[in-house]
C-alpha cells in the first residue's frame, strides 16, 4: 500500500470516527441554540460527555465558585433564587453547609442546567420560527442583568433583617 493510500485511509478512519462520537450528535440544534454561541462548545462536550457515560455529574468551576449567581447568570432563576434565600436562612449559619453545597453546586451544576436547557428546547420545539427565534432568544444565552439585581435583592434583604431582626439575617 503507497503512503499516500495509508495516509488517505487513516485521514477517513479517524473522520469516520470523529464524525460518528460528535458532541453536537449528541445534544439537540434547540439546546445548542439556547446555550448561547460564546459557551455552546464547552456546554455541548460537557452535557454530551454526560450523556455518552450516562452520567449526572461533571465538574463546573463556575457553579462552584460562584453558586447562585452562576445560576441566574445562566438563567435558572428558580434554582439561583431558592440557593440564594438558603443561603440567607440556613446555608451561611452552619459550619461548613456552604463549602458542601458548593461542591454539590460543582458537581451537579452542568447536569441542572442541561435538563433547564432541554426542557425550554421541548417548549422551543412548539413554536413556528418566528416565536422559535424570539423565544430561544429571551430564555437562553445568560444574563447579567439578572445577576446584578439577584445581588440587589439579596442585599436589601439582608440588610432590612439586620435592621428588623438584629443580625438574623446577616
Amino acid at each position: 500500500m503507497s503512503v499516500v493510500a495509508e495516509a488517505k485511509t487513516e485521514n477517513t478512519t479517524n473522520a469516520e470516527f470523529a464524525s460518528a462520537d460528535n458532541a453536537s450528535d449528541y445534544i439537540d440544534s434547540d439546546v445548542r441554540s439556547l446555550i448561547g454561541a460564546e459557551k455552546e462548545v464547552y456546554y455541548t462536550e460537557k452535557f454530551a460527555n454526560m450523556k455518552r457515560l450516562n452520567k449526572k455529574t461533571s465538574w463546573n468551576w463556575c457553579a462552584f465558585l460562584l453558586g447562585p449567581a452562576w445560576m441566574i447568570y445562566r438563567k435558572m432563576y428558580v434554582y439561583g433564587g431558592l440557593y440564594w434565600l438558603l443561603s440567607i436562612l440556613i446555608i451561611d449559619r452552619i459550619d461548613y453547609l456552604d463549602m458542601a453545597v458548593s461542591a454539590l453546586a460543582g458537581v451537579f451544576g452542568n447536569w441542572m442546567y442541561m435538563v433547564c436547557l432541554e426542557k425550554l428546547a421541548v417548549d422551543a420545539k412548539a413554536l413556528q420560527e418566528p416565536q422559535k427565534n424570539e423565544f430561544i432568544k429571551n430564555n437562553g444565552g445568560t444574563s447579567a442583568t439578572a445577576v446584578l439585581v439577584g445581588m440587589g435583592v439579596v442585599f436589601t434583604l439582608s440588610f432590612v433583617g439586620n435592621l428588623l431582626f438584629g443580625g438574623f439575617f446577616g
